[in-house]
């Protein structure tokens, strides 16, 4: 969860970390309601110009697609629990990763998406093993590979 007061922030502020925060939860997206959690739950006022900005950039989905995004319906929009996904070059620049030419495999980006979703407080390998589903040896692997890649 964001640490600062996030009130006394200028609402572009609150918008840049946003947005990393959406790319932080990786290719399942971020569901309105997690969003406003970790933003001690501002008013509706600042929801809505959050909103209103998030569905103008294009690197920034709305899912599922049939929801039609739009400025007029962003109660609708928090009632049917969309949620809000970065394309795979927002969340890239989310983990750090900046050269247009590093590729991972899913299987590793997956890995490092579930560690950029922890934020500070990191993951142990022995959740990640758990929460992937996966021999420590087989997560280990998937680590190395990122560890090396720096």
């Amino acid at each position: 969860k964001m640490e600062r007061k996030e009130s006394n922030k200028p609402i572009e502020e609150l918008i840049i970390d946003a947005i990393d925060f959406i790319a932080l939860q990786g290719s399942g997206g971020c569901p309105l309601e997690t969003l406003w959690t970790s933003f001690k739950d501002p008013d509706q006022y600042i929801r809505r110009a959050m909103w209103d900005t998030f569905i103008s950039i294009p690197e920034l989905s709305i899912l599922p697609t049939t929801f039609k995004a739009n400025e007029q319906n962003y109660d609708e929009a928090e009632k049917s629990k969309v949620k809000i996904v970065a394309s795979s070059q927002l969340r890239y620049k989310a983990l750090g990763i900046t050269e247009p030419e590093y590729t991972l495999t899913p299987e590793v980006a997956s890995v490092l998406e579930s560690i950029g979703r922890s934020g500070k407080k990191g993951a142990l390998q022995s959740e990640l093993a758990k929460e992937f589903k996966l021999p420590p040896v087989k997560l280990f692997h998937r680590v190395k590979i990122l560890r090396l890649k720096g």
